[in-house]
């Protein structure tokens, strides 16, 4: 949401739900700074399910997944964050 204030920042998700409560300016998650941007701040925010509007044009993209730590082997499990990455490769080489 801080970015959201002087830049354009689209989030996406592949639940609905949750797009649907961002994009009508409410957080899933008991925040209430986000809760205060979304309701009170002026941003250029958006939120979608498709990965191509949110990766096509962006000139960074920053990934937040989980990394699934198994204290056994002592091994982070990043396939999620490699298969965004893999994505935003796809779909918009030049992104940061």
């Amino acid at each position: 949401m801080l970015l959201a204030q002087h830049n354009e920042a689209v989030a996406v998700d592949i639940i609905p739900e949750k797009i649907e409560l961002l994009n009508s300016g409410k957080y899933s998650i008991k925040d209430t700074n986000i809760s205060d941007f979304l309701v009170n701040r002026e941003l250029d925010f958006k939120a979608t399910l498709d990965k191509t509007t949110a990766y096509g044009g962006a000139v960074y993209v920053i990934i937040a997944r989980p990394t699934d730590y198994d204290p056994a082997t002592h091994y982070f499990n990043t396939s999620f964050v490699d298969a965004v990455i893999k994505d935003v490769m796809a779909i918009n080489p030049c992104a940061s």
